[in-house]
């Protein structure tokens, strides 16, 4: 829509200056710039007004023209209507019917063609208007708003990203599975870090900034993060002079030197840590714990429980051994 604003507010100003140039008035730098017309085309319309008007606003075969943009956003709109306002919705949808109007090509046509591009204009404000009044600050502001992060760096667009993820989406073990879809997750708002990072790579390739998937553990600190004990995931992303960057949107941070990568790929599916089929019963059940600590640090209780056990158990072993030992002559013959 930004797009749409801008072609028309340029068409505006060349047009009024054609009217009052004396000399031959051309659009060839105008159709250079917004179409991607050929020579011949561009020769046969650029010294006719009328002709360009109609071919950057309302001509279908032109995709940079407005009434495609307009189009375009219509489209992208009734993808996240669940997250658009109906007041947003409606204005875009008489947009949309405006410009796909006979009376606006003829009123180009025949008409002053000013008035039109300034209607059109207009429709673009209220546009503007009704998005930031009506639309809360959730998915569909920020799905409507994209085309304004395409003028940040992709550095920033990342960081951007990342902390929109962090902040709107839950961390909830239990909800999904390697099964569930990126749809799912969207409308859930909750997931854990493969969830979290599968929704951070379809943002940031949206855009058109390469992204791929990483597998890993998270060292332990002091200060906690979402992910430790068990299998971890996060996001690569390429930044221009500088490389792959690693991004966690499960913590809202980019990746330190406790994050231990295992392996990368375009998604879950190619690093999945173990592959394989499974031949029992339909009742069983596998339950997965890791540990992850530093050299010096004190055992966990876990561990230290599970080894006490362990001596009980073997301590038992040992002396129901004795007792049932009956032709050893002594117990230090049968220790030995």
């Amino acid at each position: 829509m930004e797009r749409s604003d801008g072609i028309l507010r340029m068409l505006k100003t060349n047009y009024a200056y054609s009217q009052d140039d004396g000399t031959d008035f051309s659009w060839r730098a105008v159709l250079t710039i917004l179409s991607e017309s050929s020579e011949e085309q561009i020769n046969r319309i650029s010294q006719n007004n009328r002709e360009v008007l109609k071919y950057l606003i309302t001509d279908k075969s032109n995709r940079n023209s407005v009434i495609n943009i307009v189009s375009n956003a219509r489209e992208n709109a009734r993808a996240v209507q669940d997250n658009v306002t109906k007041e947003l919705w409606q204005c875009l949808n008489d947009y949309y019917h405006l410009i796909r109007s006979n009376d606006l090509e003829n009123a180009i046509q025949y008409d002053d063609p000013i008035s039109v591009i300034d209607e059109l204009i207009k429709r673009g404000l209220y546009y503007y208007g009704t998005t930031e009044i009506t639309l809360a600050r959730d998915g569909g502001y920020y799905f409507i708003n994209l085309e304004e992060r395409r003028k940040s760096t992709p550095y920033e667009v990342a960081q951007y990203f990342c902390h929109y993820v962090f902040e709107n989406f839950k961390y909830i073990k239990g909800i999904t599975s390697v099964e569930t879809t990126v749809d799912e997750i969207w409308k859930l708002k909750s997931g854990v870090c493969q969830d979290f990072a599968h929704i951070l790579l379809v943002m940031l390739r949206r855009v058109g900034i390469p992204a791929r998937y990483v597998s890993g553990y998270i060292c332990p600190n002091q200060n906690g993060m979402r992910g430790e004990g068990a299998t971890h995931a996060w996001v690569e992303t390429f930044i221009p002079d500088y490389g792959w960057l690693g991004l966690d949107p499960t913590n809202n941070c980019i990746v330190q030197s406790n994050h231990v990568r295992l392996a990368i790929g375009r998604n879950f599916v190619d690093v999945s840590p173990v592959k394989g089929t499974y031949k029992g019963t339909a009742h069983h059940k596998l339950e997965v714990k890791v540990i992850i600590s530093y050299e010096n640090d004190p055992i966990p209780q876990e561990k230290v429980k599970k080894r006490l056990l362990l001596i009980h158990s073997l301590k038992a072993t040992l002396i129901n051994g004795l007792k049932r030992c009956r032709k050893c002559s002594s117990n230090d013959e049968y220790l030995r």
